[in-house]
């Protein structure tokens, strides 16, 4: 599932990423079955596949609003809040299973709609209200020295570093480009966001200094390297991307 999305969608951030699609597009497929199942019961939508027909739609409604809950990097509050309100509608699908058909004249089909409502509701306030987890630009460029003159100012650049919470509760970082594609990430979890943001200065401080350490074959054709690199300097104002690395092959120079 990875390596497909991987190579027809894009390069996902995390697994979560991809689970979260692959749920929604799960809770699609299972909401169009579910549909076309209902209708095949007519005359008798009190039958048996009539009633699994209403159980499956239900419950690709719920999936389909879980999926994006899964793949966005929501604070770990917004997903439990989120999860309950999944578990609470698929307890209503439950108890509509046992209901039915009679729930009408047993009056429990209020209170079933009612149960299965109000775990879409906690899904959506975990989903909307609670905001996602992304620091801000400036909070993370606190380092930068007053009274620098101009030509000490480095060029602005076309990434920066994201903070987030994994479902675990752990904070992480990355660092995204402007067209989506995440250049590095932290690769561990942090106990807590200020250590996040240490390990943000960290990299921040060292990168620019910091050495490529090659195997033997690419060592020994350095020279070779470099030649290309400057060739591929002049394909720059087509690929926006190689214009973004030769930024930051000469931040690295410079510095």
């Amino acid at each position: 599932m990875v390596q497909w999305y991987s190579e027809r969608i894009a390069t996902p951030t995390t697994e979560d990423e991809v689970y979260g699609y692959w749920v929604f597009v799960f809770g699609i497929l299972i909401g169009i079955f579910g549909i076309l199942l209902y209708l095949s019961s007519y005359p008798r939508p009190a039958s048996f596949p009539g009633e699994a027909g209403i159980a499956l739609s239900a419950i690709a409604l719920v999936l389909v609003m879980i999926g994006p809950v899964i793949r966005l990097p929501l604070q770990r509050t917004a997903s439990l809040v989120s999860y309950a309100g999944a578990l609470v509608s698929f307890l209503a699908v439950v108890w509509f299973m046992f209901e039915y058909p009679g729930w009408r004249n047993s009056g429990m089909a209020t209170p079933v709609i009612t149960l299965y409502a109000v775990g879409l509701v906690l899904i959506a306030l975990g989903a909307v209200f609670v905001p996602v987890v992304r620091s801000p630009p400036a909070d993370l460029d606190e380092e930068a020295t007053v009274g620098e003159s101009p030509a000490a100012i480095p060029t602005p650049s076309k990434a920066r570093f994201e903070l987030f919470e994994d479902r675990a509760g752990k904070w992480r970082w990355r660092l995204r480009r402007r067209n989506g594609n995440v250049i590095a990430d932290s690769g561990q979890g942090y106990a807590s966001r200020t250590g996040a943001i240490d390990g943000i200065r960290s990299v921040k401080r060292n990168a620019p200094n910091a050495e490529a350490t090659l195997p033997d074959d690419l060592a020994d054709g350095s020279e070779d390297t470099d030649g290309e690199r400057g060739d591929g300097d002049a394909d720059d104002k087509h690929d926006d991307e190689a214009g973004e690395g030769t930024e930051a092959g000469e931040g690295d120079s410079d510095a």
